[in-house]
């Protein structure tokens, strides 16, 4: 699927989950940050599960497997079609839930927050993928679901009384807090991009419109000097054109000539006494 195609997408979910429509750069930025964040979370989805499901000394159990090998399936499907819509992303996040509450059967190990374990790394992947690519009024329920949804199976394995030492709670606060900052930043910068292309194509405009209107004066002028010269030089021939022809025009004669009510020109009532015939005495 092309690059074209993907960012549209991208932008249509972004517009769809969060709200004002944004400008081009924005646009463009965000939907290349949609298509990364989708790529490194089923990207990390595959890789877990498939080293999981290989790892000998997996403890997970045959429900975890059977999940981890279908989280596999959707991710490799994911990352070969790169849909953005609402529905697909749904989908991710029921997922990354689904893998938090299933830690029981999956590292069924009472100390297993003291270490990496499959659920932690998809969760904090998720975490951060979302961030990036959406709106924080999206991803802060978000990320207070996959919390509470990893603290719930967390809780499953090793106690209500341990929750509050499992780190991986208070890395997904500022796994968020850091993705939102980002996705801030890169807004910020493609905002002033748009308002720097804005003014560059207002100035080229009006550089285009004042160049027009000189083109125009300069054949306007070219124009009334060539029609100036053209009727001088009929009269220097001795041509026969009519006295109207000489009314004076505004933008011709001096302006102490008077208006063409009161009179003409004195070089065009000139003119006209020469073109006129000669009267003969009886």
């Amino acid at each position: 699927m092309g690059m074209p195609s993907e960012t549209s997408g991208a932008a249509a979910l972004i517009q769809a989950v969060n709200g004002p429509p944004l400008e081009a750069s924005q646009r463009q930025l965000m939907g290349r940050a949609a298509t990364v964040g989708l790529l490194m979370r089923n990207g990390v989805n595959l890789v877990v599960a498939l080293v999981t499901l290989a790892d000998p000394d997996s403890l997970a159990r045959r429900p975890g497997q059977l999940l981890l090998a279908v989280l596999a399936g959707w991710s490799l499907y994911r990352i070969a079609t790169r849909s953005h819509r609402v529905a697909v992303l749904a989908v991710d996040y029921v997922f990354v839930l689904a893998v938090c509450i299933a830690t029981p059967i999956l590292v069924p190990d009472p100390g297993f927050y003291t270490s990496n374990s499959a659920p932690q790394a998809i969760a904090g992947t998720a975490v951060v993928s979302f961030g990036v690519s959406l709106g924080p009024r999206i991803t802060l329920p978000m990320a207070l679901g996959v919390a509470a949804a990893y603290a719930w199976g967390g809780a499953a394995v090793a106690g209500w009384d341990k929750v509050g030492e499992i780190a991986a709670l208070y890395y997904f606060a500022l796994q968020w807090g850091a993705a939102s900052l980002i996705r801030f930043m890169v807004l910020r910068v493609a905002a002033a991009v748009d308002r720097a292309r804005t003014g560059r194509r207002a100035a080229e405009l009006n550089e285009q419109v004042t160049a027009a209107v000189r083109d125009y004066q300069r054949e306007q002028l070219a124009l009334l000097h060539d029609t100036a010269a053209s009727t001088l030089l009929m009269v220097g021939q001795g041509a026969s054109l009519p006295p109207r022809r000489f009314v004076r025009a505004p933008s011709i004669c001096p302006r102490r000539c008077g208006s063409p009510e009161r009179g003409r020109c004195g070089w065009t009532a000139r003119a006209q006494r020469r073109l006129s015939p000669p009267r003969v005495r009886r």
